[in-house]
């Protein structure tokens, strides 16, 4: 059989979840965390990777139900919002707009839970649906 269609769609999705830009949030996180007064903020940032791993190992019994698509789409849109507050957080830092500690607190966990639900464990799932039993 040719698995060729099959290899590039699923290739790409694996390309789309590393470039979605979750590695940026956690890279940030510990300046996020500490620019809104959190001293400790390898802690936060451990309680929120342990979120992360909690909402990733519970997000296939939804994906059935749900469906992948909308796994997708609402991880997208998560993920989308939380690097378009976290833009404006910093911009604002540096310009003295308004600016909430909050608001990155919420960023930051739309960002973890968008990636779990969506590209996290979406392209996986497609991964395991594309290929027959066969070659594995």
């Amino acid at each position: 059989a040719d698995f060729r269609g099959a290899v590039a769609m699923v290739s790409a999705a694996f390309a789309f979840q590393h470039f979605a830009g979750f590695h940026m949030i956690v890279a940030y996180m510990p300046e996020v965390f500490a620019s809104i007064g959190i001293v400790d903020t390898e802690s936060v940032v451990l309680v929120a990777l342990f979120a992360h791993a909690l909402l990733m190992a519970c997000a296939p019994l939804f994906i059935e139900p749900l469906g992948r698509s909308s796994m997708m789409q609402v991880g997208a849109a998560l993920m989308s919002g939380a690097h378009f507050v976290l833009s404006y957080f910093h911009s604002a830092r540096e310009h003295a707009w308004w600016n909430p500690p909050d608001l990155a607190l919420l960023a930051v966990s739309f960002g973890v839970a968008g990636h779990a639900v969506g590209l996290g464990i979406v392209p996986w799932a497609i991964l395991a649906d594309t290929f027959p039993d066969e070659i594995a």
